[in-house]
């Protein structure tokens, strides 16, 4: 009887812990696809993809290859600088030097962050996350649109 229970208890905390697993849609398995099928549809050809940074860039890039997509850098020496120079000479992929070089030449902006980068910029003390503040001291801000932890801001 007691292995009954036991088997009954490994059973139904697999199939709870297997749901979680494939209906899970945070980082990092946001819906990107959705999120550049989206931007797809409305981009034009002098539009531009930009990524707070690399997390939402790669996979990005996998759905859609053909939109222009370009990332910002790691903060120097930051928990999120691990993209290393050798590795981006191996991938000959490299971030953009800063958001100023990144919107050039680019009418309207389609910038990706995540919900997480926001609310630590929140948490700082800050009033808001640096690139959205610059984006909407430099550009017409059209509208943000949720793929659950994933931000698309768009500014024309």
């Amino acid at each position: 009887m007691s292995g009954i229970v036991v088997l009954v208890g490994f059973l139904l905390s697999s199939v709870i812990g297997l749901y979680s697993q494939f209906t899970y849609m945070g980082f990092p398995r946001s819906p990107f696809k959705s999120a550049m099928l989206a931007i797809a549809v409305s981009a034009k050809p002098d539009d531009c993809v930009i990524h707070d940074n690399k997390l939402s860039y790669f996979p990005s890039v996998i759905y859609q290859k053909d939109l222009p997509q370009k990332f910002l850098p790691d903060e120097p020496g930051g928990s999120n600088d691990t993209f290393a120079y050798n590795s981006q000479i191996a991938m000959q992929t490299y971030p953009e030097q800063s958001i100023q070089s990144a919107v050039t030449g680019c009418k309207n902006i389609y910038f990706v962050v995540f919900n997480q980068a926001i609310e630590e910029f929140d948490l700082s003390g800050s009033k808001e996350h640096p690139i959205i503040q610059w984006l909407n001291s430099t550009r017409n801000f059209d509208k943000k649109t949720s793929y659950n932890d994933l931000w698309v801001y768009e500014y024309h």
